[in-house]
């Protein structure tokens, strides 16, 4: 379920994901609201590539630190990057 960032204000948040295309992003989505695990996304930049390292912009995923280890465990069983800090 899609929260706004002030939903989260009060409570420590935990980066799970980092979607590099919409696809990914929708996918990652419709996996936690299906489940019904609160998230708030935003679009920032990050480093990618092997060979050639080149900025880009994502779609970062996250979670209350309660919800993380659920929430992980959700993208991993569907075969998704997790990020762990």
């Amino acid at each position: 379920m899609r929260r706004p960032a002030e939903y989260f204000d009060d409570v420590e948040v935990a980066l799970i994901h980092i979607a590099g295309t919409l696809r990914g992003a929708l996918k990652v989505e419709r996996l936690l609201t299906d489940h019904e695990v609160p998230y708030a996304v935003e679009t920032d930049s990050y480093v990618g590539g092997l060979l050639f390292r080149t900025q880009r912009v994502g779609a970062f995923f996250y979670v209350s630190e309660g919800d993380a280890d659920r929430a992980r465990e959700l993208l991993s069983s569907k075969r998704f990057k997790i990020h762990r800090e």
